[in-house]
């Protein structure tokens, strides 16, 4: 229950990441920089990457903090759920939550959040431009095989935990099928073509994950459901978001590849089961 739970904080996290870095009427988003709100303030959600949160007003939805810590004052009022990871939430007297309180310990990763700040803007340079030709690759299978990205994308969506063990039991099973190929004569000969496949089959799933991601986040923001290149488009901006937080972004992505992966394996199957030989 509690591993699903956590999933569960990944998900919120990343529907609010989605707004970026701007600042949108009672709503805050930052990165890099430390958040004070000031007694008397009311906000609807506080999210900072690589800061800290002082709280002495009132959130009336969620406050999070990756890669560093929240401090509430003792008039302050959280209406929902608080989220520190790699931080400590540290609570004066009199302050009140209404949620839950949700604190994933990272060693090291808040104590000294300037300097991998710092270090995480050097590797979104590169990042960036792999960025760039990724999405470029992104929309032109999209514009391809947007029917196929949809099925597994709710595949994924209908049944998780299914599509998570496929994708772990696919992974584990790279390595065996291809020591088999290289042990035979023929074989080793289909060992670039299946690296080529699976290379496919990863970076295909891995876009219906996003595709899912950025239409849970329209949803969660009452926004209405855009064609899945849009869904996508937003889902792979939010990982790669994501994704330059260290440690923990590299475990979201992780599990985007893995959820993927594992949703082509079981759209594979159920089509073999429709369609036996």
């Amino acid at each position: 229950m509690s591993k699903w739970l956590s999933y569960s904080y990944i998900l919120v996290f990343l529907c609010f990441v989605c707004t970026g870095a701007w600042t949108e009427e009672r709503d805050i988003v930052k990165f890099g920089k430390d958040v004070v709100v000031k007694e008397g303030t009311t906000l609807n959600n506080v999210v900072v990457i690589g800061g800290h949160i002082t709280l002495n007003g009132s959130v009336k939805e969620s406050a999070v903090a990756v890669g560093g810590s929240i401090a509430l004052g003792p008039k302050a009022v959280i209406g929902k759920d608080i989220v520190s990871v790699g931080g400590i939430i540290e609570r004066a007297s009199g302050s009140k939550i209404v949620g839950k309180i949700v604190e994933v310990d990272v060693p090291g990763m808040a104590s000294n959040h300037k300097n991998w700040y710092g270090w995480l803007w050097g590797l979104g340079i590169f990042s960036l431009v792999t960025f760039i030709g990724f999405i470029a690759l992104a929309l032109m299978i999209i514009a391809l095989f947007s029917r196929q990205i949809s099925e597994i994308s709710l595949l994924v969506e209908s049944s998780p935990r299914e599509s998570f063990l496929y994708g772990v039991l696919g992974i584990i099973l790279i390595m065996p099928l291809t020591l088999m190929l290289i042990i035979s004569i023929i074989g080793i000969f289909l060992v670039p073509l299946e690296l080529l496949l699976i290379v496919a089959v990863f970076v295909t799933g891995y876009i219906a994950v996003a595709a899912l991601i950025g239409k849970k986040v329209l949803v969660t923001f009452n926004m209405k459901s855009r064609a899945i290149i849009w869904e996508a488009l937003l889902g792979l901006i939010i990982l790669w978001l994501v994704g330059l937080v260290p440690v923990f972004g590299w475990f979201v992505k992780a599990l985007a590849w893995i959820f993927g992966f594992g949703g082509i394996i079981e759209l594979f199957l159920r089509r073999r089961k429709r369609n036996p030989a």
